[in-house]
């Protein structure tokens, strides 16, 4: 089979995506050959067959400029009819559904109002063309590319008939997703948002750090393993006096200083904020200007230039998107791009209407709550956080959730934190599997370890007060690039204890890295059976399987109620997973156990 793939592009994306989607079915023996919109204008330029039609959303929901012709085309043939496409040097008309069925992929930012609104116009003209559908249309939000990417080949190849049956299509809960929904994007003025103090944290050498968070008592029944907290992380300071400083932005036609205070009497432009708040509140807060610039603010920037060099350079960057793709690279942030183009004067209810908010973030709690020693009204709660990996272009200072962790510390700064009001609710099913008495699978790459952290000291308070007998089997597939001192010690304490087994992959550590040597891990078998086998330079994939096992253990789960919770990134770890469980249990149980909803996967 021949898949053709013609994308509409902006700025790359689509077409990136594209090459992409095109790799994974060429590895599947998927014949593909890719085409850029731009070269296709009329119906008859189309390519025979079945074919993938991905597009992103340009300006404020329109197709891209390359693809604008060709839908134009499709949608005077409606009007005109006959609803049939010529074939090149054909007299004869080809029903436009006679040798071709259609896909169509969207990509936009769920932000806008107009999220993908170009695919779903699309969906809508093919299909008013009686175009047969070879998958149901999807349209992606930019933040969920890889995961995306990944579902639209299986449900292709599930489709066309070929998927591959080692592979579940396990539905994945992106964390940054659902439970962000449920969050105010308005940092400044919701009542669900309550400040907050940081304690000493613990360096976890090249892994990161867990924090210890000071928590109201209230919030205690709603810390349980594998329940998140919000946290709404603030610009630094400097950036915001220095960005005012350059005078970039203006009210009334006046620059803003950093001291301003801004108080609004109606009418106003409904872009301000209603209520009184200072200029450095608003930016820090509200403004994300270390996100990465888009050819579409910089679209709306560009005509407030004020000198005739930056105007003629933004008129030259702004007039094709593929141009500004292959610029922008200089810019990894809006800040950088307002130090460069420091003659813009931006109005700032304008600036307001453009810039990316700041999103909060959402932290897996790694403990059970703890009574305050100090307070009988609060209490204390872990947060693992890993060692953010800086974007190309862009420092460590630029992962805003990390380094405001870091700076609220420093400075003994409140942190605005909430807890997600549909967590209870969402989380039911996460909530039964994490109590302790249900048997077991964990799987956790990197700081996805945070909630089984969090579930071994509730496994430890269930065995002092109930017995070991209490306890469920339970078997912890852990991957992280060395072995972390204060991590193993924990995890060498629970396997001593007799409730836990682990089996730990060291990615990075062949057994020659000094990091690794100072840990001194070894394998070991507890007086209670339970286990610690270590793999070192090794991934999950490449040494787990059920005769890794030991049969007891493997007995042991084997029960109706066993379950699987994966915690990790939302890359090709969760087909990893998938893969391995289904080694370890047998392809027809864990078909079971994926159709019970006994399979869940949390990736960020």
């Amino acid at each position: 089979m021949t898949l053709s793939i013609v994308y509409a592009t902006v700025s790359g994306t689509a077409r990136n995506l594209a090459h992409k989607i095109a790799t994974l079915l060429n590895s599947q023996g998927i014949a593909t050959q890719l085409y850029d919109v731009k070269n296709i204008k009329t119906p008859e330029d189309l390519p025979t067959g079945d074919l993938l039609y991905l597009t992103s959303t340009h300006g404020l929901g329109q197709h891209p400029q390359s693809a604008q012709a060709l839908m134009k085309s499709l949608k005077q043939q409606l009007k005109t009819g006959p609803r049939h496409w010529l074939k090149k040097h054909e007299a004869n008309p080809q029903p436009l559904g006679s040798s071709r069925r259609i896909a169509v992929l969207g990509i936009g930012s769920i932000k806008y109002h107009q999220f993908c609104a170009a695919s779903q116009d699309a969906v809508a003209v093919f299909r008013n063309h009686n175009i047969p559908t070879l998958i149901e249309p999807i349209h992606l939000d930019t933040s969920e590319l890889e995961t995306g990417l990944q579902l639209w080949v299986k449900k292709f190849l599930s489709a066309i008939g070929t998927a591959d049956s080692h592979v579940l299509d396990v539905p994945v809960k992106k964390i940054s997703g659902e439970k962000l929904a449920g969050l105010s994007g308005n940092t400044l003025s919701d009542p669900r948002i309550t400040e907050s103090t940081l304690l000493s944290p613990t360096m976890l050498g090249s892994f990161g750090w867990i924090y210890h968070l000071r928590v109201p008592n209230t919030f205690s029944t709603m810390l349980f393993p594998g329940a998140h907290i919000a946290i709404y992380p603030r610009i630094e300071e400097s950036v915001i006096n220095c960005l005012l400083d350059l005078e970039v932005l203006t009210l009334h036609d006046t620059p803003i200083d950093s001291s301003a205070f801004i108080q609004i009497d109606a009418p106003h432009d409904p872009d301000l904020p209603a209520d009184p708040i200072s200029i450095a509140d608003l930016l820090s807060r509200v403004c994300n200007v270390q996100a990465k610039p888009s050819y579409n603010l910089i679209s709306f920037l560009a005509p407030y230039a004020t000198t005739p060099e930056d105007k003629f350079k933004l008129k030259y960057l702004t007039e094709d998107a593929v141009l500004f793709d292959i610029l922008s690279y200089q810019w990894p942030t809006i800040y950088d791009f307002l130090l460069d183009f420091n003659s813009l004067r931006i109005p700032l209810g304008k600036f307001l209407r453009v810039c990316p908010r700041i999103d909060p973030r959402l932290y897996s709690v790694a403990s059970l709550p703890h009574v305050d020693k100090d307070s009988d009204t609060l209490c204390t709660v872990d947060l693992l956080v890993g060692t953010p990996k800086p974007r190309a272009g862009h420092s460590i200072r630029n992962s805003l959730g990390p380094s405001y962790l870091q700076r609220a510390l420093l400075s003994n700064e409140p942190i605005r934190i909430a807890i997600p009001q549909n967590q209870l609710s969402s989380d039911s099913a996460l909530t039964m599997l994490l109590n302790g008495k249900t048997p077991l699978i964990g799987v956790a790459f990197g700081s996805g370890f945070a909630p089984f952290r969090a579930y071994h000291e509730l496994r430890s308070s269930i065995a002092s007060t109930d017995g070991m007998e209490a306890l469920a089997p339970y078997l912890l597939l852990l991957s992280m690039q060395h072995a972390e001192p204060q991590l193993l010690k924990e995890l060498r304490q629970a396997v001593e204890s007799g409730i836990i087994n682990v089996v730990l992959c060291l990615t990075r550590d062949d057994g020659t890295d000094d990091q690794g040597k100072a840990s001194d891990i070894d394998s070991f078998t507890s007086a209670h059976g339970t286990f610690l086998y270590v793999y070192r330079g090794k991934r999950i994939g490449d040494v787990i399987h059920s005769s890794s096992i030991p049969d007891r253990l493997l007995r042991d789960l084997n029960r109706p109620d066993l379950s699987v919770y994966y915690c990790g990134p939302a890359n090709d770890a969760i087909d990893t997973s998938n893969k391995v469980i289904e080694s370890i249990m047998g392809t027809e149980k864990y078909r079971t156990m994926y159709s019970e909803n006994r399979v869940h996967v949390e990736a960020y």
